[in-house]
């Protein structure tokens, strides 16, 4: 039996299953998620807070982006926020996480329709690790009767971690 063509063929077969390319970015890929509020999707109450459950990727990742995708901006006399949280489901103490600050949907910030505007993540970087458990909830928060209902998606950037 060839000795030398034993050993190499099993050593670049290790190399290759040691070395071998992984996805995106050394070891994440990224996954993109969105859900509709207003027309289209889950309608904003007058005067109420409405919760969106933003879906995730079901395994460990962690939240890199959130934006706003507009197509129609809220109309009413009073303000119309979206503020994402991020539920810890922890079996001893779950708790809400706040991970941004409250963003308008109204048109003195959804100036121009048809256009991406970002949320920025003011959570800490370890409250932004999302767990298999864990979800992520959008408040969108009516203080006064809504005339146009906004026709937006929250759209959220995972990185999913190995």
């Amino acid at each position: 039996m060839n000795f030398y063509a034993l050993f190499s063929e099993r050593l670049s077969y290790n190399a290759f299953q040691f070395f071998k390319p992984k996805p995106g970015a050394f070891g994440r890929s990224f996954t993109v998620e969105s859900v509709s509020v207003g027309t289209g999707g889950t309608s904003v109450a007058n005067t109420a807070t409405t919760s969106v459950i933003l879906p995730t990727p079901g395994r460990k990742c962690q939240l890199v982006g959130l934006s706003i995708n507009a197509l129609v901006a809220a109309a009413s006399t009073g303000t119309v926020t979206a503020q994402v949280f991020k539920r810890n489901n922890v079996p001893a103490s779950p708790a809400d996480v706040t991970l941004t600050a409250t963003k308008s949907l109204k048109s003195d910030v959804v100036t121009t329709l048809q256009k991406s505007y970002a949320m920025a993540i003011t959570g800490a970087d370890a409250d932004c690790i999302i767990q298999a458990s864990d979800m992520l909830r959008v408040d969108v928060v009516a203080s006064n009767t809504i005339t146009t209902q906004p026709t937006v998606s929250i759209t959220a950037v995972y990185a999913v971690m190995e």
